[in-house]
């Protein structure tokens, strides 16, 4: 479903000023009406690009999107990189399911990296089919909610090694997000033909996968995450305490990087969005400090996404809306969705930040 939510939204930008986009993911649906009650009244740039969803293929969360003014909204139901989610996909493609010659002997389970040797280019490339092939399942799973966008969590710590194994992972998520944004290559039931549907992904060691070798490799996986994708996020964990936001701007800032590696590094960087969580939940984000006050949290965090909207990201966003993170009754810095509130007004405001530096 791509949504674009008012008339002010189909307003034209000026070529390279469209407004920054925004990614907020991983929401828990019991959330979902209070957060867009937030983005609704805290003044984002109007067509700002929204690509929201969370890890499920839900009809009410996307229907309920509508709701959002002011914004190019995209739905982007979200795959996570596990056996264990979506484990019938990996065990088979759905019998009633049909696919092109091509791909007919890839119907059974997908194989377990450790069974797929990797000698050669021809290895390689039936590496990348068996990830073409879980990418068109996912793509199967998700045609009926009709997305406008799909969200891939993640790009796996072990993909951004220089060893053999990070070599067969790279061709492997690379075939995932090909088959992600090719879909089917043959008409369904329906008579459709799966439109190419560019993607989010998501990384959180990006910095270790620009410097892995060989480089001819990597520079083949960047190619495929550019072409299949409209926006790709760090996620980024900074450590809330005082006068560390110019270091930790810095230290996520990956735009030297991404510039060595041609234009392909200089269309990811285009497409950069960087990410965090709002910092109130240990075991996801080693921000949270018991000594830093309510007002002291809430401006570092403030100060971190304004110094991140004059820097060279593309976009913002913000993941972990959970209960842990803004209402957990334990935590008395998170209660009655107030963390939330403030933390999206932080956002719009660093938004309209960033759009005015366009401008």
């Amino acid at each position: 479903m791509h949504v674009t939510s008012s008339p002010k939204a189909h307003a034209s930008h000026p070529a390279g000023r469209a407004p920054p986009p925004v990614v907020i993911n991983f929401i828990d649906p019991d959330r979902l009406d209070a957060l867009i009650d937030d983005l609704n009244r805290s003044h984002f740039p109007p067509g700002t690009p929204l690509y929201i969803g969370s890890y499920s293929f839900n009809s009410e969360f996307r229907d309920k999107l509508k709701r959002l003014k002011g914004f190019d909204v995209h739905y982007t139901p979200g795959m996570i990189f596990k056996r264990t989610v979506n484990a019938a996909l990996w065990d088979q493609r759905p019998a009633h399911v049909k696919t092109t010659p091509q791909f007919a002997k890839y119907a059974g389970a997908i194989p377990k990296m450790r069974d797929l040797p990797l000698r050669d280019a021809r290895d390689r490339a039936e590496i990348e089919h068996w990830g073409m092939e879980m990418g068109m399942r996912l793509r199967d799973k998700m045609r009926a909610n009709h997305p406008s966008s799909w969200s891939f969590d993640e790009i796996a710590s072990a993909a951004s090694q220089s060893t053999h194994d990070g070599r067969k992972l790279r061709a492997f998520l690379g075939g995932i997000l090909k088959g992600l944004h090719r879909g089917r290559l043959v008409p369904q039931e329906n008579g459709r033909v799966d439109p190419p549907l560019k993607g989010v992904v998501h990384t959180a060691t990006l910095r270790t996968l620009l410097a892995a070798e060989p480089r001819s490799d990597v520079d083949a996986f960047l190619k495929t995450l550019d072409q299949t994708t409209a926006v790709v996020t760090e996620e980024v964990y900074p450590t809330f305490n005082q006068g560390s936001v110019a270091d930790a701007v810095k230290r996520y800032d990956l735009r030297d990087e991404l510039l060595q590696h041609g234009q392909v590094g200089r269309n990811l960087a285009a497409k950069l969005v960087v990410m965090m969580t709002p910092g109130h939940r240990k075991a996801y984000h080693g921000a949270y400090d018991d000594h830093l006050s309510d007002a002291q949290v809430d401006e570092w965090r403030r100060k971190f996404m304004m110094a991140e909207a004059n820097s060279g990201a593309a976009g913002l966003g913000e993941f972990a809306f959970t209960d842990e993170n803004i209402d957990d009754p334990s935590n008395p810095r998170a209660h009655n969705g107030d963390v939330m509130r403030r933390v999206i007004a932080e956002l719009a405001a660093a938004a309209r930040r960033k759009a005015q530096l366009r401008g």
